[in-house]
């Protein structure tokens, strides 16, 4: 009787510090193509812009696993490689807040993971993009009443 007791208590106990009311739903890939916003020239209105946008559907939250930027060179068959020198920003933005999610000098991301998004519109936001892809992964889960 004892062990049945205790045997319950531990399950209720840890129930309280579970992520409770979060169940996982999938886990999801997405790649943008930055090579549309150029270079930058020294011209801050070149090299910069929005490169399309991640959906976060009512009901749901994401959980950002990771986000890299990675180079291609059509001359070697769109062979992907990480630039030595490469300096690049990415940014999700919703409504007036801003989430870095790439901010690169050479091989280092400044970026801590995970991040959480809540549902919602976000549009993808590149600085430095030339022959270059973004790719992100999260993974989703309900929101369970």
């Amino acid at each position: 009787m004892k062990k049945i007791l205790f045997i319950s208590f531990l399950f209720t106990s840890l129930g309280l510090f579970s992520q409770g009311n979060l169940q996982f739903n999938r886990v999801a890939n997405y790649s943008f193509d930055l090579d549309g916003i150029g270079s930058i020239t020294g011209n801050a209105s070149s090299g910069h812009g929005s490169v399309g946008s991640l959906i976060v559907p009512d009901g749901k939250v994401w959980k950002v696993t990771g986000a890299t930027k990675v180079n291609y060179d059509n001359s070697r068959n769109d062979v992907i490689y990480q630039g030595a020198s490469d300096n690049t920003a990415v940014s999700l933005i919703k409504g007036t807040v801003k989430i870095p999610i790439v901010v690169k000098s050479a091989e280092t991301n400044w970026v801590v993971f995970p991040l959480w998004l809540s549902a919602g519109t976000y549009d993808v936001y590149a600085y430095n993009g030339t022959a270059s892809l973004f790719h992100i992964n999260v993974i989703e889960f309900n929101i369970v009443q």
